[in-house]
């Protein structure tokens, strides 16, 4: 179930997996991932704050790691700050999912990726992506992003995207889910960082600033 306080040093590969239930099972956590994939429900009450998950060996061409962090309804703020860090890394080759399905379930969390790389973020309940950072630190291929927000209530507020370096980001936006996203992330909707780079929304309610995807 994981332990308050606990450090994980995890230099190999395989799974790590965390099933963190209770208030603050898993916070703090230092996971240092080798090779590592990692799945995480982070369902109890800040079950998984301040969770902190190192790459510090970067994958052999070919080979995709996947991080899936789930913070499941039940409880609030189960990923409340945690983070993907580079570790003397580039961070590429990564697959990430995070479902942030309770309340600030995702609330101010980092994720930085490199080339190569894909995010798949569902964001569905009150402040569940609010000051989200995904952080695109570059070179090694493109990085696809792909986020819903669902229904209103501050679900994508001010949520951040640096330029996914030539790859492309998505947002579906059902039931007024993308009208709170921060001005920076209209603009960089609006005004494409780079020539190779695409943006675009779909979804039952398209903002206005947003290209519909074709």
């Amino acid at each position: 179930e994981g332990s308050n306080g606990a450090r994980v040093h995890f230099l190999a590969t395989g799974t790590f997996i965390g099933d963190c239930k209770y208030s603050y099972a898993c916070s703090p956590m230092y996971i240092y991932l080798g090779l590592a994939n990692v799945e995480m429900n982070c369902q109890g009450f800040n079950a998984c704050r301040f969770t902190d998950l190192h790459v510090n060996v970067d994958p052999p061409a070919g080979h995709i790691r996947t991080i899936d962090i789930s913070c499941r309804p039940g409880h609030d703020s189960g990923c409340k700050w945690m983070e993907l860090l580079p570790d003397g890394t580039n961070n590429t080759n990564i697959h990430l999912s995070l479902q942030c399905i309770q309340k600030s379930a995702c609330y101010d969390s980092n994720w930085h990726l490199g080339g190569n790389s894909t995010v798949d973020m569902l964001c569905t309940h009150q402040n569940a992506c609010k000051h989200t950072k995904i952080i695109t630190i570059g070179g090694n291929g493109a990085i696809d992003i792909h986020v819903t927000c669902t229904t209103t209530a501050n679900r994508c507020e001010n949520l951040y995207i640096e330029d996914p370096y030539g790859g492309s980001l998505r947002l579906t936006c059902d039931d007024n889910g993308c009208q709170t996203v921060s001005p920076t992330l209209q603009i960089y909707c609006n005004t494409t960082a780079t020539p190779t780079t695409s943006c675009c929304c779909d979804g039952n309610t398209i903002e206005s600033w947003c290209t519909p995807c074709v």
